[in-house]
């Protein structure tokens, strides 16, 4: 949505074009600033400032280039639950550049927020980071989860009790029998980032 239709990532603008178009998720990138903020933005940085290093109020002093602010990520839930469309928020909880802690801290706050607002079962959270998914597993055992890295074997991840795999496309593509035996327990399956028709029909 953000691409096709020249919106900043990781906004507001491009999370209400994605509900508009019917998309059947929104993904968006949950960091944590400084001052504790959760803020919605795709790299680490914002502008050259890293987020983990800096207020929510000097970050913010540059806006996006629709003029928006940096969105934070309690005006993302809301805007994306206000009213009963289909579009799930695909919620990735980024593994923070200095500390562990700070990682848990992302994690915790964040479902404790969806719980606040009342809005856990219109999203599914997705990570890089295995102790991050863990963490809400652990946490909200209803939740959906699904593992971005393929450095774990799908025993592991179903050990883990997630509720599946969301892989680079590539990866689907040269080894098949992933998908296969994914299938088989009963896991939910995901892919990322399909940008060809040729691509999409090989999935």
């Amino acid at each position: 949505a953000w691409k096709e239709f020249n919106l900043p990532e990781n906004s507001i603008a491009s999370l209400q074009k994605a509900i508009e178009i019917k998309s059947y998720g929104s993904e968006f990138d949950v960091r944590r600033t400084l001052d504790g903020k959760l803020v919605v933005n795709h790299d680490p940085t914002h502008f050259g400032d890293t987020i983990e290093l800096k207020t929510y109020a000097e970050l913010n002093a540059k806006k996006l280039s629709n003029g928006e602010d940096l969105p934070l990520l309690e005006d993302y839930f809301k805007t994306g639950t206000a009213s009963k469309h289909n579009t799930l928020l695909i919620c990735e909880i980024k593994a923070a550049l200095l500390s562990n802690t700070t990682s848990q801290l992302t994690t915790t706050e964040t479902i404790a927020l969806a719980k606040k607002l009342g809005i856990e079962d219109r999203i599914i959270y997705i990570s890089f980071d295995f102790e991050v998914l863990k963490t809400i597993r652990s946490n909200r055992p209803t939740a959906t989860v699904l593992y971005l890295e393929n450095n774990k074997s799908l025993d592991e991840i179903k050990a883990a009790n997630f509720n599946g795999i969301n892989f680079n496309y590539a990866h689907f593509i040269v080894n098949p029998s992933i998908s296969v035996n994914a299938i088989k327990q009963n896991m939910m399956l995901g892919s990322w980032t399909v940008n060809k028709d040729e691509d999409f029909d090989k999935l």
